[in-house]
């Protein structure tokens, strides 16, 4: 009896194909499934009854005997072959001969309709709603987290900018501390405990910098640069500020300032003077996303290692007034509208390396806010600011099953 490798499962391009890697054996290989990267395949079930109760004697098979392998394999990747399933021809698929006592060994040539059924574990990302704000707002600044989350200024439906700051908990918002100043246009960055609001515009352009300890607003240091429509990332003692505008159609900026929880230093320039754009990470890992110059939206990211700002792969969909949030190597950005007036809803993930489309938000949105997986405020229209909230949920598991058919030729001896 040999024993021959009989099926590999592998995953190739958006699809998992099965084929065979012995030379005895052939196949016509098809795709069954597409499944992303990061899927956990449970189990994989090989069903070969059909075939084998019509062609082969009833003295070697019983005819209404399913013969069945399952095997537990891992999670797939773009490369790497986790299942290799193997059987011993002669005495599997042989079986006894009852009127002689061996096994079936003549050559025969075999075609078998296999099945195969995929149970997998598959992450899906999307939006569902949350708690909505108290004050409808847009061009507001945001920071923390999914379920620690602060807004911060911004201009309400009337239009006109406000101090209000409010929290969320991972479901619903309440009122926080009042800003020392009506602000709209302004950056966040931080925690709930810990945040900074910079730059902004209340009539004119300012330079203001104020600290949040989760309770009560004050006054920090000052910018270099007096400057609303700007990006930041990191901490309130490690803070980061980048790009920004005193009028997004004439005047934009490729400053980029550094906070060290007193004082603003400025640092090296952004690639590409740009406004209303995205910020991600930390100050000495930070990523710049998208924006616009004076004439058009852009695609560009760029990764700051604290002393250079490098180009990286840009979005897929150039768009500006976007949000983003995260670590370099795991960030997002959301939202947005492009030079078209045409307002967004797409969502897009970094992985140090390149954006992948995702799941889009619920609601157009432009001039939005947020932070790593958590929408709020904006607009569709600049006269009817949104009070609505998004989540992006990360881990949300699903059963499902996945099946499809191959026709499997080999050889029985």
């Amino acid at each position: 009896m040999q024993r021959v490798n009989l099926i590999t499962l592998k995953r190739g391009l958006n699809t998992i194909c099965i084929s065979h890697n012995d030379l005895g054996l052939e196949s016509s290989t098809q795709p069954i499934a597409f499944l992303p990267a990061g899927t956990q395949i449970k189990s994989v079930l090989f069903d070969v009854k059909e075939k084998f109760r019509s062609t082969l004697p009833s003295n070697v098979i019983d005819p209404n005997a399913a013969i069945q392998y399952t095997c537990m394999i891992g999670t797939i990747d773009d490369s790497q072959t986790y299942l290799e399933f193997s059987s011993d021809i002669a005495k599997e698929y042989g079986k006894l001969n009852a009127n002689t006592g061996t096994y079936f060994d003549s050559p025969l040539i075999k075609s078998i309709d296999t099945k195969i059924v995929l149970e997998t574990w598959v992450t899906t990302r999307v939006w569902s709603m949350g708690g909505d704000l108290n004050t409808a707002r847009s061009h507001l600044a945001g920071f923390g987290n999914r379920t620690a989350g602060v807004s911060a200024g911004g201009r309400n439906v009337t239009p006109v900018s406000v101090s209000t700051t409010e929290e969320y908990n991972g479901s619903s918002w309440s009122a926080g501390g009042s800003l020392n100043n009506v602000i709209r246009y302004n950056a966040g960055l931080g925690t709930l405990s810990a945040g900074l609001s910079f730059g902004g515009h209340d009539g004119s352009y300012q330079n203001r910098t104020e600290e949040y300890d989760g309770t009560i607003w004050s006054i920090g240091g000052t910018l270099n640069v007096a400057r609303a429509y700007s990006a930041g990332c990191g901490t309130q003692s490690a803070g980061l500020s980048f790009g920004g505008a005193l009028d997004p159609s004439s005047t934009v900026y490729d400053t980029c300032e550094e906070y060290n929880g007193a004082s603003w230093s400025t640092s090296h320039d952004i690639n590409t003077a740009k406004s209303r754009l995205a910020g991600a990470g930390t100050q000495t890992a930070g990523v710049c996303i998208g924006g616009s110059t004076t004439t058009t939206e852009v695609d560009t990211t760029e990764e700051y290692d604290g002393n250079v700002w490098s180009v990286e792969n840009p979005l897929n969909v150039g768009r500006y007034n976007l949000y983003g949030g995260g670590v370099q190597s795991a960030c997002m950005s959301f939202g947005g509208r492009t030079w078209s007036s045409a307002v967004n809803d797409n969502t897009e993930e970094y992985d140090g390396t390149n954006w992948i489309v995702s799941n889009d938000l619920n609601f157009l949105k432009s001039q939005s806010s947020g932070c790593h997986e958590l929408s709020f405020g904006g607009y569709k229209t600049s006269a009817d600011p949104y009070v609505w909230t998004e989540e992006y949920s990360t881990a949300n598991l699903n059963e499902i099953s996945l099946s499809g058919k191959m026709n499997i030729t080999f050889l029985v001896t």
